[in-house]
């Protein structure tokens, strides 16, 4: 049967961060089954594990928090990136929000924690910033006992302070 497998994880890593947390990823990821991929598609995190997942045969599942979603990629390579990734998702589903939200975000955290199989978490242990960060999801797939696994190697580091 399949294994599905969902992210959640901070954006703004810097580039040796992202390095090493795509190699964390793929040694999670590395003997799962029939892997389906479970992301928002966001920068940073969500988008380094499609990636990986992709890498490793697996399938994707985009969860997408609101209608206006591709609009908070930047113009050029970010929007480009986003959209690549989303043509090779094999499902797409659509939350019913308007605008991307801090109340859409948080809903697409919790229906990606509702869904998989475990839950892999790039996050450096802080609350979060506003509703709906990485620690809010964490909190929420440990409220519902959902299995989860913290990525943040040894010298992990964001581009600024800021969480989200």
């Amino acid at each position: 049967s399949m294994t599905v497998v969902g992210v959640t994880g901070h954006q703004g890593l810097t580039s040796s961060t992202e390095r090493l947390v795509a190699d964390a990823m793929d040694r999670q990821l590395h003997d799962v089954q029939q892997l389906v991929g479970i992301t928002s598609l966001a920068e940073g995190a969500d988008q380094i594990f499609a990636e990986r997942v992709l890498a490793a045969g697996g399938q994707l599942t985009a969860i997408l928090p609101a209608a206006h979603y591709a609009l908070t990629f930047p113009h050029g390579p970010a929007r480009q990136h986003y959209e690549d990734l989303l043509s090779r998702a094999n499902q797409i589903i659509h939350l019913p929000f308007n605008e991307p939200t801090e109340d859409a975000y948080w809903a697409a955290g919790k229906e990606i924690v509702d869904r998989c199989d475990f839950l892999l978490a790039v996050w450096n242990g802080k609350p979060s910033g506003g509703l709906g960060g990485t620690g809010d999801i964490v909190a929420y797939a440990r409220e519902i006992g959902r299995p989860t696994i913290i990525i943040w190697p040894p010298n992990a580091a964001r581009l600024n302070d800021g969480d989200s």
